[in-house]
């Protein structure tokens, strides 16, 4: 079938892409692994800029190289949300004895991506561009367009679940109901998905310069 796959970054990156080895991610190769039998002909891939921290120095740096080198993916397209920083206050778990129980911290609030992704998939749905939807992504707020492209575009649908599960555990909270009907599937990303599907440690990006694997990735 005709695909576009609909990356949802962040969701992807927590759910299996944190730990070393795995966050040199070739999405590429990952998606052909993954969906062996159909075109992919065009990758979404919806992020959004970190923001400093001092806690995390160069962190922006190496999401910079990361799309560098995901822009060697000829079909694959980024698309940016933002992040809000901002102060909450909340309340203390377990404050010690004399401390204060609320205190002010300062959060990072991605803003945008999930409803770039729903509108990107609608929109090309409408438009006729694929056959297929593939979803990598556990968000259940994404649950409704799915349900669109579906049931309204009748355009086949299949969700990956990036959140790691242990063998013969999976969450699906997108896709419903159960049993999934016939224009529907559901794929469980697994660890070696991920670790099979690195770029090489060095690329040349689309400018002609060298993209290095970032230490400790």
């Amino acid at each position: 079938m005709r695909t576009i796959v609909y990356v949802d970054g962040f969701n992807l990156y927590y759910g299996a892409c944190r730990a070393p080895g795995r966050k040199w991610l070739d999405l590429g190769a990952l998606c052909a692994r993954l969906l062996p039998n159909d075109e992919i002909v065009e990758i979404a891939y919806c992020t959004a800029n970190v923001k400093k921290s001092p806690t995390n120095p160069g962190k922006q740096d190496r999401q910079r190289i990361y799309h560098r080198a995901l822009e060697t993916i000829p079909q694959l397209r980024i698309y940016r949300g933002r992040f809000l920083l901002k102060q909450v206050t909340g309340s203390l778990i377990d404050p010690a004895p004399g401390e204060r129980l609320k205190r002010a911290v300062w959060t990072f609030e991605e803003k945008a991506t999930d409803v770039n992704l729903a509108c990107l998939m609608l929109m090309d749905g409408v438009e006729g561009r694929y056959e297929q939807a593939a979803l990598i992504s556990n968000d259940g707020d994404l649950q409704m367009p799915v349900e669109i492209v579906r049931e309204r575009l009748n355009r086949h649908v299949t969700v990956i679940n990036p959140v790691l599960r242990r063998r013969g555990k999976r969450r699906n909270a997108v896709l419903s109901p159960q049993p999934l009907p016939s224009n529907a599937s559901f794929l469980q990303l697994r660890a070696k998905h991920v670790e099979e599907a690195q770029f090489p440690d060095e690329l040349i990006s689309p400018r002609g310069t060298p993209l290095i694997k970032p230490s400790g990735w």
